[in-house]
């Protein structure tokens, strides 16, 4: 708990050194000579850097959520900009599963402009390769099949294999591709008796679909 304080402390002293009038010159530059002046509403409400411990009921600023998310990572990380001056803040959420002292903290850090766009090219570059494997995964299964299909459910598959691993209602995918919830349900309906779909429950929601990969492959 102490040492947590502490770092906290650091962090917070830190940001007040770079943010406040004791620096002589009001503009940041980086090495990639990206300048960004603290005279920004939200930046300097939010400093260079913040550690917080939620379990300990910290909190970000207010200003973080005025933040603009650019890049969605996963469930623990994403890249947010600001809307007034297009600072980039890296964010990461840490659950530590320790048996005795589980600890749940949130971390955000300036970066420059030049760490931001290489990190959505990396991200863009994964999705596609992702995408890639899964698209041959989905022939491998169910090829055959797919060969058979009637229009409308060749579309869905494509809409679903498009989106790897992900679990969709009927209600996006009649909203996405421009059909009658109807037509779409009865496709999914259909797909699903074919095993080229399969649904996701959860109690009190309404049905999740996403294409079924965990049987053999068809023969």
């Amino acid at each position: 708990m102490i040492g947590r304080v502490f770092h906290l402390t650091i962090v917070i002293y830190d940001s007040f050194l770079n943010f406040s009038g004791i620096m002589d010159n009001k503009v940041i530059s980086d090495n990639n000579h990206m300048k960004k002046t603290v005279s920004c509403p939200i930046c300097e409400r939010l400093g260079e850097a913040l550690l917080v411990d939620f379990d300990e009921d910290e909190h970000f600023p207010d200003a973080f959520r005025e933040l603009e998310m650019v890049q969605w990572f996963d469930e623990s990380h994403d890249l947010r900009r600001c809307p007034l001056c297009g600072t980039y803040y890296d964010f990461r959420f840490v659950t530590d599963n320790d048996i005795f002292q589980p600890t749940h903290t949130g971390e955000y850090r300036r970066i420059p402009s030049d760490e931001a766009e290489r990190m959505v090219q990396e991200e863009k570059a994964r999705l596609e390769k992702e995408k890639k494997e899964y698209r041959k995964k989905v022939k491998r299964y169910h090829g055959k099949v797919i060969r058979t299909l009637q229009e409308i459910e060749r579309q869905i598959v494509e809409y679903l294999t498009d989106r790897p691993y992900e679990h969709v209602y009927a209600a996006e995918i009649s909203k996405d591709l421009g059909l009658d919830i109807a037509v779409v349900e009865k496709a999914l309906a259909s797909l699903k008796q074919k095993e080229v779909v399969t649904e996701w429950r959860l109690s009190g929601l309404p049905v999740k679909y996403y294409i079924c990969l965990w049987r053999s492959p068809k023969k």
